[in-house]
């Protein structure tokens, strides 16, 4: 995933991951950075500076675009 993640530096995203209650979420992000184990990304639904563990990151998509 670190490889895909690498793609959308500086771009705006929406990331489907799990966390830490082990639910299901989804969230519109700007990937600001990576780090071995984490993103960090401003998360536009918190409006704040994130960090989400890559290996709880299911999918990223482009904003705009859906999953087929």
């Amino acid at each position: 995933m670190h490889a895909v993640l690498q793609k959308y530096v500086n771009r705006t995203a929406e990331i489907i991951y799990i966390d830490r209650q082990g639910r299901f979420s989804k969230r519109l992000i700007e990937l600001r950075s990576l780090t071995r184990e984490h993103a960090v990304a401003y998360c536009y639904e918190r409006k704040a500076l994130r960090l989400f563990k890559i290996s709880s990151i299911l999918a990223i998509l482009p904003k705009g675009r859906s999953a087929v």
